[in-house]
């Protein structure tokens, strides 16, 4: 989580974020999701997980550079944005993965939709806003006693 909040601090502040944050975000979010699974699934997951992220930006690059005919990196979308979704990518099972990309993104849309006239820039930011999503997250599956993100093939499970 404080990983999380360094991250949108710093990509709201100043739309730089320090490297090293994403590195260890990701060995967090992958120590978490080790010990919450058997060591077989963790690598099927972390591998689906960093296809579909390949994939997703192999799309938007694809639209962004051959459709819109635009600039893609650190114009359309940032390396901090990449670097994150690949640190999320080693944190959860791909079911929960894929659920939790999709809302973030879609709580992303709808922060910037909302937030619109506030604000004075003209860029997003991505990586913040999904980092107050999953920092949130995190803390509430921590605090509360709520659903674990990690239910399938558990290494807790009876």
């Amino acid at each position: 989580m404080l990983c999380c909040g360094v991250i949108a601090f710093q990509d709201f502040k100043e739309r730089l974020v320090f490297a090293f944050m994403f590195p260890l975000l990701g060995l967090c979010m992958g120590s978490l999701h080790y010990l919450n699974s058997m060591p077989q699934v963790f690598g099927w997951n972390v591998f689906f997980n960093g296809l579909m992220v390949t994939l997703l930006l192999l799309l938007s690059y694809l639209l962004i550079k051959v459709v819109r005919n635009k600039a893609f990196l650190n114009h359309s979308l940032g390396l901090g944005d990449i670097l994150l979704l690949y640190a999320m990518a080693l944190g959860f099972p791909s079911v929960t993965f894929l659920i939790l990309l999709s809302t973030s993104l879609i709580f992303s849309l709808g922060s910037v939709v909302v937030l619109h006239g506030t604000s004075i820039s003209k860029t997003i930011p991505l990586a913040g806003l999904i980092a107050i999503f999953l920092g949130t997250l995190l803390g509430y599956s921590i605090f509360f006693n709520s659903p674990s993100l990690y239910p399938i093939f558990s290494r807790n499970c009876t």
